[in-house]
């Protein structure tokens, strides 16, 4: 239960680890959160370890308690991220920050005929 997702941020072929939502992993929710990454990492966005680490503490600033917020390790292959981290509810976002606008794209699920697809699900700039 929960309104998951899990955000990854990719440097050409490097990514980050993952980082899970667990109440707000909606575009709602999640792309306001990397507006203010983005802005805060104004001169330095595509450095991914420091955006990476600014968006978890934004995150972490933004949520109440110990709960609705993890990292997890990723593979270093985005089509591994895209088959291996779906969380359920919103799924993956990958967030391209290799160009001075980051690229966003969600994935999710796709279950059709008992088998599992990945589709994608939506594309927008931050």
């Amino acid at each position: 239960m929960g309104n998951r997702a899990y955000v990854i941020f990719k440097e050409k072929k490097e990514f980050s680890p993952a980082i899970y939502l667990h109440w707000n992993g909606s575009r709602d929710s999640v792309e306001p959160l990397l507006k203010q990454a983005r802005e805060l990492m104004s001169g330095r966005s595509n450095d991914l370890s420091y955006v990476s680490a600014r968006f978890t503490g934004i995150c972490h600033n933004f949520f109440d308690g110990n709960l609705s917020l993890g990292i997890e390790n990723s593979f270093n292959t985005l089509e591994k991220n895209k088959k291996s981290f779906q969380p359920g509810d919103n799924g993956c976002y990958i967030v391209d920050i290799q160009q001075s606008d980051w690229l966003v794209k969600q994935y999710n699920e796709d279950y059709n005929s008992a088998q599992l697809k990945v589709k994608l699900v939506d594309k927008f700039e931050v």
